[in-house]
């Protein structure tokens, strides 16, 4: 499919480089307006990009007066979009067997359609994308009273693993766990397995029901990234609409040079879009974590960019706890 062009923030500290934070929580949005190239002839409601993207993030996330939050809402924007039509095209293999993605990186200080900004971080929509284009992929698709759980595999050999379906409430209430054993052919797209709604505690009322399908191989067939374990995490409502509660974070670095090492975060509840806000070079970024959920996430820091060895990481329901 050709083309695919979703705009988001960088983070909040690549726009902090190109405008102050008066700039940033201005609702004339006079220089967001100068940082986002432009389209006169769009033809979108008479919107610029930049209102364009201030009204996705506020139809799928909802209104708030903190201008942080409005900015990480239009970060996690291009993150959502790049993930959902990812996994939607993959699935559809090979009636779709490509698609091409608008842009790569910035040529100056901007707010748009890049992956990775000016200064050389990725953005929210670099590990959407990352999350959907997995070689070995799992995928929820909404099944009216069932969802569906889809297995992609891009490589040529074929795997063996389990899936796994756990739903909980999203202040840490177990509902349901459940795990089958599956085979991922080679080079192929296909429906695993089918689970009930209301089996998972799930309905049109459950705004605090999420559920996270993960994939586990039984063991991994390739030493490239994204051959080992996968998972998503599903809601029934839309983003705005669910209900969380206070998340507390507690997060521990694990150097293992004066380079790299991993950060170790872990919740207690439901934790929505947890961010590494560090100048720091991660695997892995703006993702959920399931209620008592633990992640592992390696990280290296960018050359010419110094490391203070504290960790800034935070969820949209939480906060952090140093450990």
């Amino acid at each position: 499919m050709s083309e695919s062009a979703i705009p988001g923030s960088p983070p909040l500290s690549s726009l902090l480089k190109m405008m102050t934070w008066e700039d940033v929580e201005d609702k004339t949005g006079r220089i967001w307006e100068f940082r986002t190239k432009d389209n006169p002839y769009n033809g979108v409601e008479d919107l610029t990009h930049y209102r364009m993207l201030e009204k996705t993030a506020r139809q799928l996330f909802g209104t708030s007066e903190d201008p942080l939050m409005r900015v990480r809402t239009m970060e996690y924007a291009q993150y959502e979009l790049e993930r959902l039509q990812g996994e939607h095209y993959r699935r559809r293999k090979y009636a779709t067997s490509g698609l091409l993605f608008w842009m790569y990186n910035d040529c100056w200080p901007a707010s748009g359609w890049s992956m990775i900004d000016y200064y050389g971080f990725p953005k929210a929509g670099y590990f959407g994308a990352k999350k959907a284009f997995r070689p070995l992929m799992i995928s929820v698709e909404d099944r009216k009273q069932e969802i569906g759980i889809w297995l992609v595999n891009d490589t040529r050999v074929r795997s063996q693993g389990s899936i796994e379906l756990r739903s909980a409430r999203t202040d840490g209430t177990e509902l349901y766990i459940g795990r089958i054993e599956a085979e991922l052919p080679a080079n192929a797209a296909f429906l695993a397995a089918v689970w009930n709604k209301a089996e998972l505690g799930l309905s049109r009322e459950a705004r605090d029901v999420v559920v996270q399908a993960s994939w586990y191989p039984n063991e991994r067939v390739g030493l490239q990234e994204g051959m080992d374990e996968d998972r998503t995490v599903y809601f029934e409502v839309m983003p705005k609409d669910l209900q969380l509660h206070p998340a507390s974070l507690q997060v521990i670095c694990h150097p293992k040079d004066a380079r790299s090492g991993v950060l170790e975060i872990i919740t207690d509840v439901y934790a929505r879009v947890v961010t590494i806000e560090d100048e720091l070079l991660v695997e892995d970024n703006y993702f959920d974590l399931m209620p008592g959920e633990t992640r592992l996430v390696p990280y290296k820091t960018k050359p010419g960019y110094s490391w203070r060895g504290m960790s800034a990481v935070s969820c949209w329901n939480g906060r952090q706890e140093q450990a």
